[in-house]
């Protein structure tokens, strides 16, 4: 009889257990149907250096009972917490985060994942003429770049570069000045930038382009150019340039209307003729081939 009020207690007792613990829900034993998990996402993956990235933990699943605690590791000696939180990374760089997911039932679910940030995405670029001929233009480029992965010349004659170079001579199929190059320089981030400039920009000063003088014939294969001047100019100097900025001539001229420039000495490439006074200054582009 005893023995039989012993058993009905200790059942009761452990049903009592199994309830309290279900109420808990923590039963200890794996729910089949349940794909415990710690789920990181952030957005975007790649993401300029200063630029605030969120983390999202939304999708996370406990082993038992209810998640109560998110802890994240940035990768770069800073943490926080939370089912969502954002993050700036101050330096460019790879970066691993990591996520510790805690549910009720002290259950532990790890995640990680890589971030990418990059740094501000500068480029621009400088040409000079080598050579030109019959056979073509040759020209080199000099890109200042920083914050890139790669390097794109699209030369505007329907060919293009792909390089990681940042000095870079090509051949122009025929001596013209109307052709625009574009450097597109990117970075892993997928940010691009694209700097467009024409061969008609080499050495010039824009704001002194004039059309008030003439230079005959121009381009040039002859030993010698006349120079029609201004009418506001009828003496001065002639001074000739090397788009380098390289003086290669330089004389006066006293009560004439017209130069006979002698170009016997000057090699094939661009130059800068710039014709002043007191008063007045205009440059014009003599191409010598």
């Amino acid at each position: 009889m005893f023995g039989g009020a012993k058993q009905g207690h200790l059942t009761a007792l452990v049903l009592l257990m199994l309830t309290m613990s279900s109420l808990a829900g923590c039963t200890g034993v794996l729910d089949t149907t349940v794909d415990p998990r710690a789920s990181l996402e952030a957005y975007p993956l790649l993401i300029q250096e200063g630029e605030m990235v969120t983390l999202d933990a939304r999708e996370s699943s406990p082993v038992e009972g209810v998640i109560t605690s998110y802890q994240w590791d940035f990768g770069d000696g800073n943490s926080g917490n939370g089912m969502t939180t954002t993050h700036t990374y101050l330096n460019a760089g790879n970066y691993l985060v990591s996520l510790t997911a805690i549910d009720s039932c002290s259950g532990t679910l790890s995640s990680s994942d890589s971030l990418s940030t990059c740094a501000p995405l500068s480029a621009n670029f400088t040409f000079n003429l080598v050579s030109s001929g019959a056979s073509g233009l040759l020209v080199s480029f000099f890109a200042t770049v920083s914050g890139t992965s790669g390097l794109i010349w699209d030369w505007g004659d329907g060919t293009q570069t792909t390089t990681q170079a940042t000095s870079i001579s090509h051949y122009f199929p025929t001596v013209s000045f109307n052709y625009n190059v574009s450097l597109i320089a990117f970075n892993e981030c997928g940010d691009t930038l694209v700097i467009t400039k024409s061969l008609n920009e080499i050495g010039l000063d824009e704001e002194k382009v004039k059309d008030e003088f003439s230079i005959n014939p121009n381009p040039s294969r002859h030993n010698l150019v006349e120079i029609l001047l201004p009418e506001n100019i009828r003496s001065g100097l002639l001074e000739v340039w090397t788009t380098q900025g390289i003086k290669v001539v330089s004389r006066p001229f006293k009560e004439t209307n017209q130069i006979q420039l002698n170009t016997s000495v000057m090699a094939p490439g661009i130059y800068l003729v710039r014709i002043s006074n007191m008063e007045s200054e205009y440059v014009k582009r003599l191409v010598q081939l």
